[in-house]
């Protein structure tokens, strides 16, 4: 049986994926700018709440998470830090 993390991380995975798919100006790393960088917030934000980031292990929330930290609402974010930091929500 799959850790439920293991799901979630996939999932956030595939969602970043399909979102700079659709993302135009994002298709390639090298194009990535501000503006870019909003429109993909805008792309993402009503399906990361859909994501149970803190299920995701904390390794795999800082190698894979932490690098869209900016286009997570805030209050999401500092609920992620929080639960792990202090293992509460």
């Amino acid at each position: 049986m799959d850790n439920l993390g293991d799901c979630e991380i996939d999932d956030w995975i595939f969602l970043i994926k399909w979102s700079i798919k659709q993302t135009p100006g994002l298709r390639s790393k090298n194009r990535q700018n501000n503006e870019n960088y909003e429109a993909l917030k805008k792309t993402l934000s009503q399906f990361i709440p859909l994501i149970r980031l803190v299920e995701i292990s904390p390794t795999d929330s800082y190698d894979k998470v932490g690098l869209y930290k900016g286009i997570i609402l805030n209050h999401i974010y500092e609920e992620i830090e929080e639960f792990y930091f202090k293992g509460t929500l």
